[in-house]
């Protein structure tokens, strides 16, 4: 019997005896090539969408006096980033190929001099310019070069070595971190007394000061407009998973209880979790990654990038977990060393890249890999612009760290006619 007699009496022959089964299988096979097809016409349309948008970087620089809190920050992040544009209509999305417009949030520190960025589509210059001017008048934004673009690709046998990881939230979404509220900065500076004067991203930027010439330590947070449906009704079963939780650990605890009340700390989580539902929120991708000549290399960072969301970090709700990073737990997982070096080469491309949501430009043999068997699956989140604007704001003036080079003061006053 010949191969072709073979699939004719083993394959066609039923869907002739079967006239429903042959019709079902038509329809099963039809809908999967059509999905082949439709997704890679659209990773197609798409990455030409994206290479067709020209990046601009934006250097912000501050002086010694920063008397507004990061709620002028948040203030910034609504006006000028959240309405910064989606996907559109469905012909800009499934025939232009438009995706939601993403930008990154950059803290940087080279040889412990700390850099503040933002890296974003250079359409997006004057919005973000108008509305950082208007929360903070005094700041100077400059247009820079993109820093990475410094390094070259990573080669193990080049004279330096890198670490990279990302970040994501240990609980659920709807459980913020410890934002500049909890910490009591919600006002101006100056209106705080001394003690109560803290700036939330103080021991970050100590970190990243206390690098030495030949180390570089990069932080960006990735943000696209959250577009998702279904988040307001996601918090409130939360919240009412949690009032039935602590109303039966309550009344468990004490027989013939009749009245119930909660408690300081369970009314904080919940309070917590219910002014998140009324801010605006972001998608979320956070990844850092520290470089350094091989002679400077400090493998003891480490640790400092594994705590580096630390203080933001709350008993009763949430906290920034680091989850994928190069290198290996266990020896025998990767013995040669092959597979860490291709995980080095993609993190540093997805770094200069900026890719996070939109998984444009590479797709190997190693993005299995790094998919299903090392979770590098762009680990992303949803935050609020409270949670967004405390560990990414203008450090206050109680931040007295060196790393940071303030101006005396901007050069000139923003024009009078800029769009508020």
């Amino acid at each position: 019997m010949g191969f072709f007699q073979f699939v004719e009496q083993i394959v066609f022959a039923p869907l002739v005896r079967y006239p429903l089964l042959g019709t079902l299988v038509m329809v099963i096979v039809f809908y999967i090539l059509f999905r082949v097809v439709w997704n890679l016409r659209m990773y197609v349309i798409q990455y030409k969408f994206v290479l067709g948008k020209k990046w601009i970087t934006l250097e912000i620089r501050f002086p010694k006096e920063v008397e507004r809190s990061p709620a002028a920050m948040e203030i910034f992040m609504i006006n000028g980033l959240f309405h910064s544009g989606g996907a559109g209509n469905p012909y800009k999305k499934y025939w232009l190929g438009k995706v939601i417009n993403w930008l990154s949030l950059e803290i940087v520190s080279f040889g412990g001099n700390v850099h503040f960025y933002i890296r974003c589509h250079s359409w997006m210059k004057d919005t973000v310019e108008a509305q950082l001017y208007a929360q903070f008048p005094q700041v100077e934004i400059l247009e820079a070069d993109d820093y990475t673009d410094r390094v070259p690709p990573y080669d193990p046998h080049a004279d330096y070595d890198m670490y990279g990881a990302t970040y994501r939230k240990e609980m659920p979404d709807v459980y913020p971190i410890k934002t500049y509220k909890d910490w009591g900065v919600d006002k101006h500076y100056e209106s705080l007394d001394v003690e109560q004067q803290i700036d939330p991203l103080s021991s970050l930027i100590e970190a990243k000061s206390a690098l030495r010439p030949g180390e570089e330590w990069w932080t960006q947070i990735i943000i696209q407009s959250h577009k998702g449906d279904g988040w307001h009704k996601a918090v409130e079963n939360e919240i009412t998973n949690l009032q039935r939780k602590y109303r039966e650990r309550a009344l468990a605890g004490e027989e013939g209880r009749s009245n119930y009340s909660l408690t300081e700390g369970e009314k904080e989580t919940i309070n917590a979790i219910e002014r998140g539902m009324e801010k605006f929120r972001f998608d979320v991708g956070i990844r850092t990654m520290y470089l350094a000549k091989k002679d400077k290399y400090d493998g003891n960072k480490h640790l400092f990038i594994k705590n580096l969301f630390s203080p933001f970090a709350s008993q009763h709700l949430n906290r920034l977990k680091r989850m994928t990073y190069t290198g290996f737990d266990n020896p025998w997982a990767d013995y040669m060393g092959v597979l860490n070096i291709a995980k080095k080469k993609r993190f540093l491309e997805d770094y200069r890249n900026r890719e996070y949501f939109h998984h444009m430009f590479k797709f190997t043999w190693f993005d299995l890999y790094m998919k299903f068997l090392d979770d590098y699956g762009h680990p992303s989140m949803t935050m609020s612009t409270e949670e967004l604007a405390t560990i990414f704001h203008i450090p206050g003036r109680m931040v007295q760290t060196p790393g940071i080079e303030r101006i005396e003061s901007r050069k000139a006053e923003p024009p009078s006619n800029l769009p508020m």
